[in-house]
């Protein structure tokens, strides 16, 4: 705060929940006591998020003890995207999400739980899969990993195609495209054999 005042900007305090290093998925962390705070910076016209408790220093562990904090910078928390902070963060006040259309408190109880690295490598969530939670009936046997490794084999076999492909037209031994002829296959034998244990355990 003194930080931003000294360089005129308006900055604001964010009280809410943070899905920290001992929060477990499908606690209802809403229910209990706030437990962290967050800001608020206006540049440019628009209101940006600011955690730079998070994007200085870290847990390493659940012991919260001096000798397990890390100092190390993070700027994925300096100027989050609202829909990315969403994750971890939930404000008091909705306003302070900076959405469009502000979640609920179910909504984020529900989402998986994903921090920065996440976002670093530029993964994201396919429409409607953003869930952290999977219900399940007493007695119901159910299988949620078949459609993630089906994509994982489907694609497998595209890329050993196409390399192949690649060979057939001329290339010569020794070139790149064996490379990744020999990794797709390796690749494909890989997400077959989870496949197999996942759609037909012993």
């Amino acid at each position: 705060m003194s930080l931003c005042s000294n360089a005129g900007l308006a900055c604001v305090t964010i009280t809410g929940w943070a899905k920290g290093v001992d929060y477990r998925p499908g606690v209802a962390i809403t229910s209990q006591p706030l437990n962290h705070s967050w800001n608020a910076v206006y540049v440019d016209g628009d209101w940006q998020l600011i955690d730079s408790h998070w994007g200085t220093r870290f847990l390493q562990s659940e012991s919260n003890v001096a000798e397990n904090l890390v100092y190390e910078f993070d700027d994925f928390y300096f100027l989050t995207v609202p829909e990315q902070l969403a994750y971890t963060h939930r404000p008091q006040d909705s306003v302070w999400q900076l959405l469009s259309e502000p979640q609920t408190a179910a909504q984020f109880e529900d989402y998986p739980l994903v921090k920065s690295y996440f976002f670093h490598n530029q993964m994201h969530f396919l429409p409607n899969q953003n869930h952290g939670v999977i219900h399940a009936k007493k007695g119901k046997p159910m299988s949620y990993c078949s459609y993630l490794f089906y994509t994982q084999y489907v694609t497998g076999i595209i890329y050993c195609f196409i390399s192949a492909l690649t060979l057939l037209v001329g290339w010569q031994e020794g070139h790149p495209a064996c490379k990744r002829l020999s990794g797709g296959v390796l690749a494909w034998l890989s997400v077959w054999s989870k496949l197999q244990a996942c759609m037909w355990p012993s």
